[in-house]
């Protein structure tokens, strides 16, 4: 079972999740999409820098029927680069909506993504689920997917 954020995300709430996850995730898998072409995504890349650790191309995408060949960058996740991201906001760019993914990742599974461009946040961890629960976000429980991450 996942479990689906129900409210819409405001800037504010960008803030607390990466916060929540900081106890919860060790690294973030950043998706690319090479055809929409978007210059702000090169913001992200900057800010992480330091915390690369690898990429990979996927195809197949949760709750998707085709999907675009996409690059996947991955990254460290802990205080440090969470510091980074909070600061720099990057995540949280608006003209970042078209063009990236974002799946939070503890010892390789997934246990949060996030489909900006679709006003989708989604936690797979129970653990996880209980601290959103606890920090106020109301949660709906969907059917599980497959993937790589799960």
């Amino acid at each position: 079972m996942f479990y689906r954020i129900s409210n819409p995300i405001l800037k504010k709430d960008y803030l607390l999740i990466l916060k929540i996850l900081k106890d919860y995730s060790d690294k973030i898998a950043i998706v690319y999409y090479p055809s929409v072409e978007n210059k702000n995504d090169m913001e992200i890349r900057t800010a992480l820098m330091n915390f690369y650790l690898e990429t990979d191309w996927m195809k197949k995408w949760p709750r998707t029927i085709n999907s675009k060949k996409a690059r996947v960058d991955f990254y460290a996740y802990n205080h440090s680069s969470y510091t980074l991201l909070k600061k720099s906001r990057s995540l949280i760019n608006i003209n970042q909506e078209q063009t990236i993914d974002v799946f939070f990742l503890l010892n390789n599974r997934c246990v949060f993504y996030s489909v900006i461009h679709e006003d989708i946040y989604v936690v797979t961890d129970p653990k996880l689920a209980e601290a959103f629960r606890i920090a106020g976000y109301p949660l709906l429980k969907i059917p599980a997917s497959s993937s790589k991450f799960f």
